[in-house]
């Protein structure tokens, strides 16, 4: 699309892919799908592929049907890679967005999704989207724990535990980054109130 997203989400495992676990997406994509449906915004939901395809191929049931109910909600679907991994190997790294392309395609008829690297891998910042390059991005943690401020043409991005948290936090800087899940949730209510039926910000 010629203008980008405000809002996207990246639909991965808990803790930013640190944990196996997929708490946040069960609980909190309903919950960001009625508050995008409340303030009638459109968003672009970045998918780690892994999420909905196991290690045989087969469909994982419960997440497959979440983001089935994304697409239903009229919201756009575009590719995380399949493994939430940072790459040594640049052909590794383009290998697994050939994978996540593939399978988002076979299972839910997206075809050339719009992508976002795990961890804004700085090899695919030359890419034609406004997805890859971190330039204009704020997270919503961010927000809240540091007060950055939006402008006009800021990409706002937030995973689904942001606002419902996480069994089990991997790490000592999870377990703190992740622990006001309601605050994020307030925050996040309050930017939609903003900028209600708008895709871009004012």
């Amino acid at each position: 699309m010629d203008t980008p997203y405000t809002w996207t989400i990246d639909v991965e495992t808990d803790f930013g892919g640190r944990a196996d676990e997929w708490s946040g997406v069960e609980k909190g994509i309903p919950l960001i799908l009625d508050l995008f449906k409340k303030h009638n915004v459109k968003a672009l939901f970045f998918l780690s592929t892994e999420l909905i395809e196991d290690f045989s191929g087969t469909l994982t049931p419960k997440p497959f049907f979440i983001m089935k109910k994304v697409m239903e909600a009229g919201h756009q679907i575009g590719s995380h890679g399949h493994f939430h991994h940072y790459y040594s190997s640049k052909q590794r790294l383009f290998e697994d967005r050939r994978l996540s392309d593939s399978i988002l395609e076979n299972s839910l008829n997206v075809s050339n999704p719009e992508y976002r690297a795990p961890k804004f891998d700085k090899r695919t910042w030359n890419l034609s989207t406004p997805y890859s390059d971190p330039k204009n991005h704020l997270s919503l943690l961010k927000m809240m724990w540091l007060g950055l401020k939006p402008n006009k043409d800021t990409i706002l991005y937030l995973h689904p535990f942001d606002i419902v948290g996480g069994n089990n936090p991997p790490t000592l800087f999870c377990r703190m980054w992740y622990s006001r899940p309601e605050k994020a949730l307030h925050l996040l209510n309050n930017l939609l109130v903003k900028y209600e039926g708008s895709n871009r910000l004012k």
